[in-house]
């Protein structure tokens, strides 16, 4: 009987290249979990940073707004009326339709009533 050399393998060789695939898939798995906890915090700072912005937006929009809002029916010129009056000084700070228009249709008014009172 003779022993055939090249049929001869090693069984320590298995070993050693499993132990090797687990710890570099262990270290695989730890850089790819610190990766995700930096993400995380970046994504974390970015939130933050669009809630401060926000907030600071809100305030500049309240800081801007001067202003209440009156709607108010003129019962002369048959027509509703919409003001923004700034609240400290009781001044008004725009109004719609204009003050002219509201003048305008308060005098049409008032002939079509001269003309219809000459006509009945």
């Amino acid at each position: 009987m003779g022993f055939n050399i090249d049929r001869i393998e090693s069984t320590n060789s298995v070993r050693p290249a499993y132990r090797n695939d687990v710890t570099d898939r262990d270290q695989a798995r730890a850089r790819q979990t610190e990766k995700a906890s930096e993400k995380d915090n970046e994504s974390y700072k970015n939130v933050e940073q669009a809630v401060e912005e926000l907030e600071k937006g809100i305030q500049m929009l309240k800081d801007i707004q001067m202003g209440d809002l009156k709607i108010e029916f003129d019962k002369e010129a048959d027509m509703k009326v919409v003001k923004i009056v700034d609240h400290k000084t009781g001044e008004v700070l725009k109004e719609i339709p204009p003050k002219e228009i509201v003048e305008l249709a308060k005098n049409l008014n008032e002939m079509l009533g001269i003309l219809f009172d000459k006509w009945a």
